[in-house]
């Protein structure tokens, strides 16, 4: 069996609010389709005319009834804000909040109509957006499309309606989700989302120029503060987002003392790590010189490794080097759509960061059955089971969902604590789990995670922006 499009929800998360603590882990409250302001708050009048920028965290759940996972799951714009307004998104954790985006800076990603024709072969992109600065990951993906069409509409239709075309006007109908012509969705400006028949969706890759081993300078054994050259990028631009394989944009390596030493520079150019000074600029140049704790060696390349930005920005255009060339003809661009892609390459309930501190008691998470986890289920939080007197009955105590039960070691029963929201288990621990000698406070902790992919939105309404009573703008997801 697969996942199926009514297996997905959307659920908001622990604090829905615009300051610091908004977002946090995955709430039970469900966010309710078509249903005005039911994510974005309604923009005043005064935060029109000052501008504002607001964000808001929502989880996409896979709640599939046979555990199937959603494989290959990649969310996107399918069109954007038809007001004045521009809408970002990007990728998050199962716990961040506004709060934590200095540590871990989130990349936002929007969309936009083309610019100019495409064709079949084409290997760069040009895309129309507007303000509030999106980024796109060097190695990410781009969803183009262009099921749109223009044309009349009925006078009592509004963006967000379903509609369906008689003769040349489409008409408003039912609410309904299908948009094969001639029904479609209306999203302003005369333009309506329908599958016709010159039709086309593709997901593009983008280029991955990762660079390593360019050397900056040489060290001579005395100097803490080398002379470094400018970052070579080719005209493309270095990269200053949060790459995860190395907890940050780019890595400064060499040997100091005959030590391999690491500088890691953070997405506002910052240099952390192995150093007490260092700032790189847009440019690539060194703002403040690289200063090492003690003296590179003698005759010990600096290296630098980073990625190129995979896009350049010219005015509201932005051109995409593309990995994968274009596979359709696109003649029209006001009605052809693309967008930046959040991906996760499988969304299941997982765990994780398990330990023990018991002497003699032996544990196994990973062997077959021995923790099962469900997608309707499994929440995040940081269980605790502590072994009582007697050295086999234990209590089991989540961190954000409370006393979850009580079993005992070895009796050949499952231990099932039940999530009142769902009437699903949190997790199944078999007794196959714990095995060996447990003693009184002896603990087990480990954590679970939902089925789940973390989204943050960002509505940036600019100074002067026009009122739209109808601002709507519609996600996409896919998955295999």
């Amino acid at each position: 069996m697969t996942v199926a499009i009514g297996d997905m929800t959307f659920f908001l998360p622990a604090a829905v609010r615009d300051d610091p603590l908004n977002g946090g882990c995955k709430s039970n409250a469900v966010v309710l389709p078509s249903v005005r302001n039911s994510l974005r708050p309604r923009v005043t009048n005064a935060e029109r005319t000052s501008g504002v920028t607001r964000a808001r965290k929502v989880f996409l759940c896979n709640r599939n009834g046979t555990d199937e996972a959603m494989n290959g799951a990649m969310v996107y714009l399918e069109a954007g804000p038809n007001g004045g307004d521009l809408v970002c998104f990007g990728l998050g954790t199962q716990t961040d909040t506004q709060a934590e985006w200095a540590g871990r800076p989130i990349v936002w990603l929007s969309g936009g109509p083309l610019s100019d024709t495409r064709q079949v072969g084409d290997t760069e992109l040009h895309m129309l957006c507007k303000t509030g600065d999106p980024e796109f990951p060097p190695f990410g993906h781009l969803y183009l499309t262009n099921k749109f069409q223009q044309g009349p509409v009925a006078a009592n239709v509004r963006p967000g309606d379903s509609v369906n075309l008689v003769n040349t006007t489409w008409e408003k109908v039912a609410q309904t989700d299908n948009i094969n012509y001639p029904y479609g969705l209306y999203l302003g400006s005369g333009l309506i989302m329908t599958y016709h028949g010159a039709a086309h969706e593709e997901w593009l890759q983008l280029t991955e120029d990762h660079i390593t081993g360019q050397v900056l300078g040489t060290g001579d054994g005395e100097n803490k503060t080398p002379t470094l050259t400018t970052i070579t990028t080719n005209g493309w631009g270095f990269c200053f987002q949060y790459i995860e394989a190395i907890g940050g944009c780019a890595r400064i390596t060499t040997r100091c003392g005959g030590t391999d030493r690491t500088v890691i520079i953070d997405a506002h150019g910052n240099c952390t790590g192995y150093c007490t000074a260092g700032k790189i600029l847009a440019g690539s140049e060194w703002e403040t010189p690289l200063t090492w704790i003690t003296a590179p060696d003698n005759g010990e390349n600096i290296l630098a490794e980073f990625w190129l930005n995979s896009y350049v920005k010219n005015g509201s255009t932005y051109v995409f080097k593309l990995a994968t060339p274009i596979a359709h003809d696109y003649p029209d661009p006001a009605i052809t759509f693309a967008s930046g892609v959040v991906s996760m390459p499988e969304v299941k309930p997982g765990y994780g960061d398990d330990y023990k501190t018991s002497i003699s008691g032996s544990y196994d998470l990973s062997a077959p059955g021995n923790l099962v986890l469900h997608n309707a289920g499994a929440e995040y939080d940081v269980w605790t089971l502590t072994v009582n007197s007697g050295g086999t009955p234990y209590t089991c105590l989540g961190r954000g969902n409370g006393h979850a039960g009580t079993d005992h070691i070895g009796t050949g029963a499952t231990f099932t604590p039940i999530n009142p929201n769902t009437g699903v288990p949190y997790f199944e621990l078999a007794s196959t789990a714990l095995s060996g000698s447990w003693a009184a406070g002896d603990t087990l902790v480990f954590t679970t995670r939902p089925a789940a992919i973390p989204i943050w939105f960002k509505q940036v309404v600019p100074p002067g922006c026009n009122a739209e009573s109808n601002d709507i703008f519609r996600l996409g997801a896919y998955w295999e």
